[in-house]
């Protein structure tokens, strides 16, 4: 059996019950100046494991520490996002390319 507070048990302890936070829509979220990894991986539909996976690898946006929150500023996610579909772009025309010279050997086979 768990032990985790459910809002029942929290209000047997306090006399108060905790309210859940309501979910905010994405046009709230965009009108935010910093965002929490939840709201970030909401916005640009990326899962939390993804996230610090990223952040791992050094591809993720940049974050500030608030104590042990983790924020990603609005300008850093949209350079984040800029950064990433210039990548994809790359990518896609390195593949491209790379197509282009595989078919070019074959003619002149």
């Amino acid at each position: 059996m768990s032990r985790e507070r459910s809002p029942a048990r929290q209000q047997r302890k306090t006399g108060k019950a905790r309210k859940k936070k309501k979910p905010l829509s994405l046009a709230e979220i965009k009108c935010k100046f910093r965002y929490s990894v939840e709201e970030f991986c909401l916005l640009y539909d990326v899962s939390r494991s993804g996230f610090y996976e990223m952040l791992d690898a050094g591809e993720g946006p940049d974050i500030t520490k608030e104590g042990r929150l983790t924020k990603i500023t609005a300008e850093a996610a949209e350079r984040w996002s800029r950064w990433r579909e210039s990548e994809t772009a790359r990518v896609h025309a390195e593949k491209k390319t790379q197509g282009m010279i595989a078919t070019e050997t074959q003619t002149n086979a």
